[in-house]
């Protein structure tokens, strides 16, 4: 990773037109190294490069500063204030469809606390509108949906093989 590091970062100060360099110089800093502020300054920089991808790219910085939010709802307030400012009507989609997948993640975290509070612990998130805490399972616009594991509510990630594992 560092070499190749190496030579994004060349390319990136080089190739002043290529969003490529930027965006998998981004990418490395953000999945291998966990520097999420230079990820997303890299991806800033790619976003200004290719007005064509322009909204991915700041789509996805945004969504690496949103994942560092510990708290699910200053994450949610986030998010909001991104799209809500966003003047680009494409990225304004991709967010809102980011917003809404974290409203059903705090609706239903919502759900299992009031749950848990006069049941035993959740064991199945069906069990939620079963009990009239929910009229039913948020719909994830995203279609990868929510999931419980090890007892909290989370949501699904798409998988991507020999990357579950990586630390």
């Amino acid at each position: 990773v560092n070499e190749g590091n190496q030579v994004l970062r060349a390319a990136v100060q080089c190739r002043t037109w290529d969003f490529v360099p930027a965006f998998f110089y981004g990418i490395n800093l953000a999945f291998f190294q966990r520097d999420t502020v230079e990820a997303r300054r890299m991806l800033e920089l790619g976003a200004q490069r290719s007005p064509e991808n322009a909204a991915s790219l700041r789509k996805l910085a945004i969504m690496l500063q949103a994942d560092t939010f510990a708290d699910e709802q200053l994450a949610l307030n986030y998010l909001t204030q991104q799209r809500d400012t966003a003047s680009d009507p494409k990225l304004r989609g991709m967010l809102d469809k980011r917003v809404i997948r974290l409203q059903g993640l705090v609706a239903l975290r919502d759900a299992q606390r009031r749950f848990e509070a006069k049941n035993a612990a959740l064991v199945r998130l069906e069990q939620l509108v079963e009990a009239g805490f929910m009229p039913a399972l948020p719909e994830d616009p995203l279609r990868l949906g929510y999931e419980l594991r090890a007892g909290k509510i989370i949501l699904k990630k798409m998988k991507i093989a020999g990357m579950e594992d990586q630390p």
